[in-house]
């Protein structure tokens, strides 16, 4: 199965394997190496959704050691590959601040006259940025142990054609990349 995979990656897509290869190789020295999990888009999360906490920083120090991420999602099929690139800096046990690149490949699904763009070409751009912040107002357990930890936080995507650059691009036949954000607020106990 791997070898009928291997044939059919893209020049792209082998770029992006021997990038990952080689920062993956750079980390394994490390001496200090804790598990962080990022969402895709960055933040500090429990699975898939953002979470009251935040990087860890050590004891006495104000700066983290900046989290890394990366995320590979194959939906070749229908949409194409998905890759993102993270890196997140805590503050102080009290923010984070980071970046995600968020890089898409086209997909195979052929276009037919049931669905004449194919799902793909809804997502057929090189990626689009986001940039995310989180600041925590209360920590878990602050003020007792039933205390859960609260933080607010945003984030803002640039450079997003997915999906309404496509739409717009067939409607009016100009394309177009929109910048769209959200906020947040998370209610974490552990």
């Amino acid at each position: 199965m791997l070898r009928w995979r291997l044939k059919n990656v893209n020049l792209r897509s082998a770029w992006n394997l021997c990038l990952c290869a080689a920062l993956a190789a750079a980390f394994l020295p490390a001496a200090l190496a804790g598990a962080q999990n990022l969402t895709l888009e960055g933040q500090t999360e429990g699975f898939l959704t953002p979470t009251a906490y935040v990087v860890y920083t050590e004891e006495g120090q104000f700066f983290s050691h900046p989290s890394v991420s990366f995320h590979f999602i194959d939906a070749s099929a229908v949409i194409g590959d998905i890759e993102t690139f993270s890196i997140t800096e805590g503050f102080a046990n009290r923010a984070e601040a980071g970046y995600t690149r968020s890089v898409h490949q086209y997909g195979d699904q052929p276009t037919t006259t049931a669905t004449p763009l194919g799902l793909s070409n809804l997502w057929n751009y090189s990626g689009m940025n986001v940039f995310h912040g989180k600041v925590v107002g209360i920590k878990d357990g602050q003020f007792g142990a039933w205390m859960p930890g609260i933080a607010v936080g945003g984030l803002v995507r640039t450079g997003d054609h997915f999906v309404s650059g496509a739409a717009n691009k067939i409607l009016t036949g100009t394309d177009k990349s929109y910048t769209n954000d959200d906020v947040y607020v998370s209610v974490t106990k552990t």
